[in-house]
C-alpha cells in the first residue's frame, strides 16, 4: 500500500449506490475509488491500469465475482483483493478467501469497510 500518497481502488460493483456512498464516506482521504460495473470491464481495467486494491462483489450479470478474483490474481498476484458483498454465508466467505481475496466484508456495513480502507492507506 502507498503511504501518504494518492491510492487507487478498483471497485467492481453492480450497484452504483454503494459506490457513491463509499466515495462520499472516504471524502478527501486520498483514496480514489474507480468503478467498474461488469467483470469484462474490470478485467480490462486491471490489465491496463495500476491499482492498490481490488474491491469486489460476488454477483454480476456477466459472471461470478469469485471467478473474477481468480482472474485478477493471475494479472496482479500481489495487489490485495477484498470482497464487499450481501452474500454473507460462511460458504460464500470461504469461497471468497479461496478465490484469492484477503478479506470478506458483509453488506451493509459500509462504515466498517470505509474505516478499514482509510486505515490501510494511511
Amino acid at each position: 500500500m502507498k503511504s501518504g500518497k494518492f491510492s487507487r481502488v478498483l471497485y467492481v460493483a453492480s450497484n452504483e449506490e454503494d459506490f457513491l456512498v463509499l466515495k462520499a464516506m472516504l471524502g478527501d482521504s486520498g483514496v480514489q475509488i474507480v468503478p467498474a460495473e461488469t467483470i469484462a470491464k474490470a478485467l480490462r481495467m486491471a490489465k491496463a491500469q495500476a491499482f492498490d486494491l481490488f474491491l469486489l462483489e460476488t454477483r454480476f450479470s456477466d459472471g461470478s465475482g469469485f471467478e473474477l478474483c481468480k482472474e485478477i490474481r493471475k494479472i496482479n498476484p500481489h495487489t490485495p483483493a477484498v470482497f464487499y458483498s450481501g452474500d454473507v454465508s460462511e460458504t460464500d466467505k470461504q469461497k471468497g478467501l479461496a478465490s484469492g481475496a484477503s478479506a470478506y466484508f458483509a453488506k451493509p456495513y459500509i462504515d466498517v469497510l470505509a474505516a478499514t480502507l482509510n486505515h490501510l492507506f494511511k
